[in-house]
């Protein structure tokens, strides 16, 4: 085992919601994984968010899907969690047929969406060093840590309807995130990635920028 699956293994993994331990405030956990090739662009978000009702608190599998190929198209997906595999402390999960799997240090994914007609099976390698911020302050009681992962190089194909894009260590991206907060509170964020349009250009950056109404904007520039 590498160094960077050791550190992937022991920091990416699912925490979930944990409200049978007794935290409260609604939880919010995702996988985003962002794909590039020339004239094309795949966004694939996995997602575990609670939500509240008059019968109570439940968590809401759901997968996040964009895509340009020639135009843009997307779709949201949620799940009932019987057609899910979620179990805490893994890195991996199976929202209906949409999977992800941490294997010999590489992300495997499965997406399967005929909302949009897309299908994709992909190997992401990791080609950067992981990063873990924790328990960053937002609104009043709210938190949120993240895991992200500058540069990956993809391999695998893609379908959209008819056609197939295939890749060979295209360039990507994989953030991990997880806090409780609600949607609307007092704060903001921006955050963006760029990636090299060459495999052999050494830098990559990823950009974060935290605010809310009474502190000027916190930013953050990680080249790599």
């Amino acid at each position: 085992m590498t160094v960077t699956e050791d550190v992937l293994h022991r920091t990416d993994f699912l925490r979930g919601s944990r409200r049978s331990l007794g935290e409260t405030g609604p939880y919010k956990e995702w996988h985003h994984f962002v794909v590039h090739n020339q004239g094309f662009r795949l966004i694939v978000n996995f997602s575990l968010t609670d939500r509240t009702s008059p019968q109570g608190t439940r968590t809401v599998p759901r997968v996040i899907v964009l895509v340009r190929h020639g135009d843009y198209s997307g779709t949201v997906e949620n799940f009932d969690p019987k057609d899910c595999e979620v179990r805490t402390g893994r890195v991996a999960a199976r929202l209906g047929p949409c999977s992800l799997e941490l294997v010999d240090g590489a992300y495997e994914l499965v997406v399967e969406v005929p909302a949009i007609r897309l299908r994709a099976r992909l190997r992401l390698v990791p080609a950067s060093t992981p990063f873990v911020v924790n328990n960053q302050p937002l609104a009043r009681g709210s938190r949120l840590s993240w895991l992200f992962v500058p540069r990956l190089e993809a391999h695998g194909h893609v379908w959209v309807g008819d056609t197939r894009v295939s890749l060979r260590a295209a360039p990507a991206y994989h953030d991990h995130n997880w806090g409780r907060f609600r949607w609307g509170d007092d704060f903001g964020w921006v955050w963006g990635s760029v990636l090299p349009e060459c495999s052999s250009d050494p830098w990559t950056i990823v950009f974060m920028c935290m605010t809310d109404r009474f502190r000027p904007p916190r930013c953050g520039v990680t080249p790599q």
